[in-house]
């Protein structure tokens, strides 16, 4: 299989509007505390039978993708990583929460930085030094995200 058509296929509006909603809908359980409980795993059973539906309303035949989370190797530098990983989600616990701990990072990030356009650099010198620890984990998680896609 073409990793082109994959990305053609993630660069559908509809597809990448269905990810995006679904992982902004459900990312918030997910933290860099990595504590895991079965409402991860029925979330992730959820994502997975989302992506099904996707596929399988799509030109791109299911089983050719199952062979390709099998043999396919990934590096962070790989141009289709961010499409690839969705699908490799699909098989793969530990790459999903990555992900979706990452959307909630994002997501608490932007919140932080509305705040600091609406309250100014004050409030975020305060909180910064109030979760410094919680940054920290951020920075590590990402840094073990790029180290676990070189053996994906």
């Amino acid at each position: 299989m073409d990793t082109k058509e994959l990305e053609n296929f993630f660069s559908d509006p509809m597809v990448s509007a269905h990810i995006e909603s679904f992982m902004d809908a459900h990312c918030s359980i997910f933290t860099c505390e990595k504590e895991i409980h079965s409402e991860h795993y029925a979330t992730h059973k959820e994502f997975s039978e989302m992506m099904k539906s996707l596929l399988n309303s799509s030109s791109i035949d299911y089983n050719q993708i199952q062979e390709m989370y099998t043999t396919y190797k990934i590096t962070e530098d790989d141009p289709s990583f961010s499409s690839i990983s969705y699908i490799i989600a699909l098989w793969n616990f530990e790459l999903f929460y990555q992900l979706m701990t990452l959307v909630n990072v994002d997501l608490q990030l932007e919140a932080l930085h509305y705040i600091q356009q609406k309250y100014g650099n004050q409030f975020m010198y305060v909180y910064i030094l109030n979760n410094f620890f919680y940054l920290k984990i951020i920075y590590i998680m990402i840094f073990l995200i790029i180290i676990a896609a070189k053996f994906i």
